[in-house]
């Protein structure tokens, strides 16, 4: 491989110096650039010898400064208690610290840049007298400053501009006050060691540096503090400045940059460096062999997943244990996919880049487990407990299930079966990790020590597992922080409330990230853009070079508005543009081979364009870059039809029903046999239940079973005794008992006991209107229910049984009546309807039709009621009624099924006008049923599979 730059560095100073490098300083824009370093340098020198040292140009300005740097928790917590003092305010630090994040990135700015902040932070009225104090800011400056305040009338300011005066006027007494507390304390944010450099630099109180030589390499865009320590070294003739670009970079067209920013390109910078601090003398930049092009390749992906895809073809023709080899990721959101796209057969990986903390699975625990305390309930008796919506979720998440995966779910199934809102503590009382969690803490302290007993079990039963490295780092890093809110809290004697502990814990880890460790120097590296700084590859993949993913269109979070960042010179989203457009363009200066990817699909926020940068590669790079077309095979399959043979263990199951046998035929199964045999026999015979669903609202079947239940509570006690007009008028006279009866039903049906036991009494607003509509409905249907009076119930919630013979089967046929009453010589068969169901049908045909079934099913069920009851009083006379309570305030309110043939008048019907009919299509249905020559098949009707349970078995 050629040399690349920090190689060629080490070689100059090896052939200039030999080994006597010891008081030398190499300082680097990051950590990584040094490793590389220090490793070409190792290569170069034949006997041992003392390093020089290495620094990061934060790590050089902190050691010259001589105060400590403080991390931005303890930081946070010293500006949130001087922001309330100041601005005479109680803000909690929960609203603070996103506040706090964003002061302390403006502090940070503002000194880097060396910026007047009395100047930034003057108010409107002082504007005019400072005016003459603006003298050393370009007139374009002084025009964006006055632009911004312009817009502001003293005379006519908003309530919202009053606001933003109202506090812009505390922000330098903020600033100043905070840094001069840290100085007194011998402490310092990283912007406070550039500015205090600067400043004695400037003051001639000139720091005492050890290294008789500084080397600067790889550097880019220059703060003004950078510059004043750069310009002092080099007056000193102390030193070396070694610049990286392409002759393409800072080649100009037309008199203007070469890319599409016009003056504002990859170059603005490296341009001006070069000038001022030109590197040394007899050095040479490495430069590509002309005769070698770069193979760069633009691949266009459908979507983020399919870059995987194309990580590991890149990799397979590359060779990712080379250590010139990286996947530069854009997007550190995109990490662990990525990791799934490198090769198996790769050994060594190194991870340079974080990964965002708030995408873990630890933090979602952290979330789970707070949101489990904080909604926790005491019930009768001082008992605690938990609310479904937060206990299930826990059951369900990944580190649980690992942890105990039968416990979880079994208490799962236990939950969702028995459609628990409320789970009390004791229940969990018999598993050590169950109890642990399902608990109440009390104060902060136990709180850190509840969270970290739980992730150490993790922890450890993770370390059996090779493969989970990357969990093991993400819990690692919660415990690291939840121990260094423990410090801070302690060191300040703060006492906060649990659920503040929580939510401090929580903003703390959304703006962290995992760091990976690994070895630097071997293998595959994994890398963000800022890793690359200075580093060169001979084979590279890019991912996410979208629009607004690189670089990024968001403007950063800042309480300085644009105009007064433009005006104090201070960075801006052009300067990031500038900045990142240097890193991607050095990046291929000399690569050998790139895969530039990004994704043609739109996603959430990100667009499927291309980064502008692409577009500059593409139409204005010596080196024109192929574009791969992305394509993948598509096959459409015909989905083979499924048909199962009646076999005879499916025989066996199907003779249970039959005389002689353990189960019956319900109308509901025989109506889903002529919807669906497939499903007949998925639900019937193969007996695979539908997944139980937890739910708290009142979905159409709980609607049901309430006032199906309710009107059973309000007739049982009139039940053989003939009902009048009166009885009824009672029942509906004590509307406040038929509410009681409604709302104990209710909760009975949406949670078992568990409200009786806990001592609940509310219902939630949703379930409170509903309990109002079926008040209203009850009320309703007495109201009809004495027009029809007398009569006399004779039974409620009855089991009906009866025995078919068909012309080769004795078949055991069962269902429930809803109520059957005695009314003028005729028994009707009452079947309660909530759902759509119609009371007509036009011939005993339609109803074992099973294009048509789905419309009459009522009528069906409703018909075979009445027949199995006459057939055991062959004397009685027997009515289907169908009573629909949508039906109930229609002013044709009719209860009797009918034979209605299209345009005319329905003929209301006794079980005998249809007996001989249905009983024959019964049969002939009963018998293709048991028949084991005629196999279970799919409905042809599409529509049907699609709230199916069991579409997935069918692939439909």
């Amino acid at each position: 491989m050629q040399k690349c730059f920090l190689e060629s560095i080490a070689a100059y100073y090896v052939q200039k110096y030999k080994t006597d490098l010891s008081s030398f300083c190499f300082v680097f824009p990051g950590r990584r650039a040094g490793l590389f370093f220090l490793n070409y340098l190792n290569r170069q020198i034949s006997r041992p010898a003392w390093a020089p040292q290495i620094l990061t140009i934060n790590e050089l300005f902190e050691q010259t400064s001589s105060l400590v740097t403080v991390d931005n928790i303890s930081l946070l917590f010293d500006l949130h208690a001087l922001y309330n003092e100041i601005l005479g305010q109680e803000t909690t630090f929960d609203e603070f610290i996103s506040w706090g994040e964003m002061f302390l990135n403006d502090f940070n700015d503002i000194d880097k840049h060396l910026v007047n902040a009395e100047q930034l932070y003057s108010n409107l009225s002082a504007l005019k007298e400072l005016e003459d104090d603006f003298s050393y800011l370009s007139t374009n400056q002084l025009e964006a400053i006055i632009s911004f305040w312009g817009t502001f009338n003293v005379k006519k300011l908003s309530s919202d501009q009053k606001k933003f005066i109202g506090l812009w006027e505390k922000l330098y007494t903020l600033y100043k006050t905070f840094e001069e507390r840290l100085m007194a304390d011998g402490k310092a944010f990283p912007g406070m060691h550039y500015r205090i450099v600067a400043e004695n630099i400037k003051n001639k109180n000139f720091p005492g540096f050890t290294c008789s030589k500084f080397v600067f390499a790889g550097f880019n865009a220059l703060t003004p503090a950078e510059k004043t320590l750069f310009d002092h070294l080099k007056n000193l003739g102390k030193a070396d400045f070694f610049w990286d670009y392409s002759g393409w970079i800072t080649q100009k067209f037309n008199g203007a940059d070469h890319d599409l920013q016009g003056n504002n390109g990859a170059g603005l910078f490296i341009t001006e460096n070069i000038k001022r601090y030109p590197p040394p003398s007899g050095w040479s930049l490495p430069v590509p062999d002309e005769s070698s092009q770069p193979e760069i390749t633009l691949v266009p992906v459908p979507t983020s997943l399919d870059q995987v895809t194309e990580i590991n073809s890149f990799l397979l023709e590359s060779n990712p244990d080379d250590l010139n080899t990286a996947l530069v990721l854009t997007d550190e959101n995109m990490l662990i996919p990525a990791l799934h796209g490198i090769p198996v057969e790769t050994e060594h990986i190194n991870i340079t880049m974080g990964y965002p903390m708030k995408n873990t699975p630890a933090y979602g625990l952290t979330g789970l487990l707070f949101n489990l305390q904080k909604q926790l309930r005491k019930g009768k008796d001082n008992k605690t407990w938990f609310y479904h919506k937060q206990v299930v979720p826990l059951l369900q998440h990944q580190y649980i299930t690992l942890l105990a995966p039968e416990e979880s779910k079994k208490f799962l199934k236990d939950i969702i079966s028995g459609n628990r809102l409320f789970i009390e503590a004791d229940e969990f009382k018999d598993s050590e990790l169950f109890s642990h969690i399902f608990r109440k803490i009390g104060y902060p302290v136990s709180v850190s020590a509840y969270l970290k007993d739980i992730f150490k079990l993790i922890f450890l039963k993770l370390n059996e597992n090779s493969d989970k490295t990357i969990e093991r780092e993400f819990i690692y890093s919660v415990v690291k922080t939840i121990n260094r809110l423990d410090d801070i809290l302690k060191a300040k004697n703060a006492v906060i409330e649990t659920s503040t502990w929580f939510g401090l814990l929580n903003k703390l880890l959304e703006f962290q990230t995992v760091p990976f460790e690994g070895e630097p120097l071997a293998g595959l590296q994994v890398m963000g853009i800022l890793e690359t700084r200075a580093l060169d590859f001979e084979n590279l993949i890019i991912l996410n070079l979208n629009e607004g993913t690189f670089p990024r269109t968001s403007a950063p979070n800042t309480f300085i508005p644009y105009s007064l960042r433009i005006g104090f010179g201070l960075p801006t989203i052009e300067h990031q543009d500038n900045i990142f457009s240097y890193y991607f363009f050095r990046l291929l200066h000399r690569v050998k081979k790139v895969s530039l990817v990004y994704t043609t699909s739109t996603q959430g926020n990100k667009s499927g364009e291309m980064s502008r940068f692409l577009y500059t590669l593409k139409y204005l790079y010596p080196q024109r870059p192929s574009v791969k077309i992305y394509a993948e095979e598509v096959k459409l399959l015909s989905v083979p039809e499924i048909v199962t043979k009646k076999t005879k263990e499916i025989q066996a199951g199907l003779d249970r029903f039959l005389e002689g046998g353990d189960k019956e035929l319900s109308a509901s199964s025989i109506s889903k046999y002529l919807e669906c045999p497939m499903k007949f026999y998925y639900q019937k015979i193969a007996e695979i239940k539908e997944p139980d669903e937890l739910t708290e609202d009142i979905d159409a079947r709980i609607f049901g079973n309430i006032f199906h239940k309710v009107a059973e509570t309000l007739y049982k006690p009139y039940r053989g005794k003939v009902i009048n007009g009166q009885d009824i008028e009672e029942m509906a006279g004590s509307p406040q008992k038929i509410s009681d009866l409604i709302e104990v039903t209710l909760k009975e049906e949406l949670s078992g006991t568990d409200f009786k036991r806990a001592g609940f009494q509310d219902l939630s607003g949703k379930n409170e209107m509903i309990k109002e509509v079926l008040f209203k409905y009850i009320l309703q249907f007495l109201k009809r229910e004495k027009e029809q009076s007398p009569f006399t119930v004779t039974g409620l919630e009855e089991e009906v049984k009866h025995v078919m013979q068909t012309n080769s089967h004795a078949v055991r046929l069962k269902g429930y009546v809803d109520r059957i009453d005695f009314k003028e010589g005729v028994y009707r068969v009452i079947d309660y309807k909530t759902g759509a169901s119609q009371n007509t049908f036009k011939n005993v045909d339609e109803l074992f039709d099973p294009e048509q079934h789905s419309k009459v099913k009522a009528v069906f069920q409703t018909i075979l009621y009445s027949y199995i009851l006459s057939e055991k009083d062959k004397d009685g006379k027997y009515r289907p009624c169908i009573l629909n309570i949508k039906d109930l305030y229609k002013p044709d309110f009719n209860i009797n099924v009918a034979l209605k043939a299209p345009r005319q008048k329905g003929q209301e019907i006794l079980i005998d006008d249809v007996r001989n009919e249905f009983e024959s299509n019964m049969m002939s249905l009963l018998d293709e049923i048991f028949n084991p020559d005629n196999p279970f098949t799919q409905t042809d009707d599409i529509k049907k599979c699609e709230y199916c349970a069991y579409k997935s078995l069918c692939r439909r």
